[in-house]
């Protein structure tokens, strides 16, 4: 056996795990949170692939992002929830909730089966805005890297012994998808395994098979990619330039873990306390895993965590988007696990587990404010204080087009188009202007067909784009259309 037998009590705990992540999403079921956006749906063409017997591996357009598992996931979930938003959500959400049992059961182990800290610092990450939203967004690899480094994570705590040359056999290769996937997980999950590796056990066959599974990945997958149309190369560290501005960080660091990601500018979910009463815990955490260590005069398995926490910024060395902090949260609350089995003081214990409370109750209060969650490649969301589901508007318009005849489309928004195109499960053939496509195979097959009928295409675009806003019809509003375009407004708009 790879692992000791589960006692009742973990079963309990993970079935409250469960429970907790499911009931805390589904309220959200009839709002924007489940909007599918067109990244999204990317990974959904990818699933549509599978099933149709193909084999996509990577984000399609990239050579990074190994999406497979995702797409596989998402796969299956359509064979239950059929072709929709949904199938697409509940595959995530999966993941996500799985991601998190593991980390329930490795905060059990580091705080040495203290059910009451544990449940505390595991409902943190449940109830966070910072993954609200992004539990459930397939987004070609984020919610695969942080599975495979709680399942990492996991390994180092809970596995047998004697079957330690096959366990870092299975974590090497873990954190060649890692790379492979976002490597934003890779530099903290690295210094765990370091830890583990080379501090504590400093064996060569490990360290071996370890290299021997990462190898394996990184060299398979390197002859994979060189097949692969590249739209969006990977993007790069550009640490000295970044430095430069790193007073960017602390808003980074606010917005992500308030979970503003893609949100219009008239809308912006009520999250403040949690946000900025975390970041204060987070602070004092650094600064007492330091007092810990230098009292101690040792590397501790805090200092470890202080380490990790520190590098699971470095995203911010590539870009100060917020979706390249969401490591953060997860290896602060690892970090505060550490600091409370390390530390002697039954007092600090005890303030540290109302403060663990206050931030659960806080999350929790606040996840009310995402109803009003807007996606920002859709124009109006909010009026009159109604919130409108944006995918009602995609549904329509593809209802309308079909009734039309339409079968090919000409769209101003890439991501538009792929929405399009699984929500009609590829009935509708989308393509981009300029040719800029992460579906390279329609750009040919389009301009073919427009030259032969023009009457089966379609013109589309947001409301809001353009110098066609106002003058032309609608679908609730957002998105305009034209059937039949002529062939001056389509070369004019740069499709040829």
């Amino acid at each position: 056996m790879l692992f000791k037998p589960v006692h009742r009590r973990h079963l309990f705990f993970i079935l409250g795990i469960v429970l907790t992540c499911f009931l805390s999403r589904l309220v959200f079921i009839h709002t924007n949170v489940f909007f599918l956006d067109g990244d999204e749906a990317i990974v959904g063409l990818m699933a549509l692939e599978i099933q149709d017997g193909g084999l996509p591996l990577y984000f399609y357009g990239q050579n990074y992002g190994f999406a497979f598992f995702e797409a596989l996931l998402i796969s299956l979930s359509i064979s239950i929830f059929g072709l929709s938003s949904l199938a697409v959500k509940m595959a995530m959400l999966f993941l996500w909730t799985t991601s998190i049992c593991l980390i329930g059961l490795s905060l059990l182990k580091i705080l040495k089966q203290n059910w009451r800290l544990a449940s505390l610092l595991t409902a943190i990450l449940i109830f966070s805005p910072t993954w609200l939203v992004w539990s459930m967004k397939a987004r070609g690899g984020y919610l695969t890297s942080f599975f495979l480094s709680s399942f990492i994570l996991f390994l180092l705590l809970h596995s047998r012994v004697r079957l330690k040359i096959f366990k870092w056999l299975i974590i090497g290769v873990s954190f060649g998808l890692i790379i492979e996937t976002q490597p934003l997980w890779a530099p903290a999950t690295f210094a765990v395994i370091v830890y583990f590796q080379i501090y504590q056990k400093r064996s060569w066959t490990n360290l071996l098979s370890f290299a021997c599974g990462t190898t394996l990945v990184l060299g398979s997958l390197y002859f994979v990619k060189q097949s692969l149309e590249i739209m969006h190369p990977a993007p790069e560290l550009q640490v000295l330039e970044r430095v430069r501005l790193i007073n960017d960080l602390p808003s980074a660091l606010l917005n992500n873990l308030g979970g503003n990601y893609f949100l219009t500018s008239t809308y912006s979910p009520d999250n403040k306390w949690f946000t900025l009463s975390f970041l204060l815990f987070s602070i004092g955490l650094l600064f007492y895993s330091i007092k810990l260590a230098v009292s101690r005069r040792a590397v501790l398995l805090s200092s470890m965590f202080l380490l990790a926490t520190l590098l699971s910024c470095m995203g911010f060395f590539v870009t100060s988007e917020p979706r390249y902090l969401l490591p953060f949260i997860g290896f602060s609350i690892f970090l505060a696990a550490a600091v409370l089995s390390e530390t002697c003081s039954k007092s600090l214990i005890s303030y540290t587990s109302f403060a663990l409370l206050l931030l659960v109750l806080t999350g929790a209060a606040q996840l009310p404010s995402f109803h009003g969650y807007s996606s920002l490649n859709m124009s109006i969301t909010k009026k009159d204080n109604v919130v409108v589901d944006d995918s009602k508007a995609l549904l329509l318009l593809i209802d309308m087009l079909k009734k039309a005849g339409v079968k090919y489309v000409f769209t101003t928004s890439s991501l538009l188009g792929y929405q399009l195109s699984f929500l009609s499960d590829n009935e509708l053939s989308v393509i981009y202007r300029k040719g800029r496509t992460r579906l390279p195979q329609n750009r040919q097959k389009i301009q073919k067909k427009y030259s032969a009928n023009a009457r089966s295409f379609a013109f589309i675009g947001f409301n809001y784009h353009y110098r066609y806003s106002g003058k032309l019809p609608l679908i609730q509003n957002k998105i305009y259309y034209i059937i039949s375009p002529s062939k001056e407004l389509v070369e004019q708009s740069g499709f040829f």
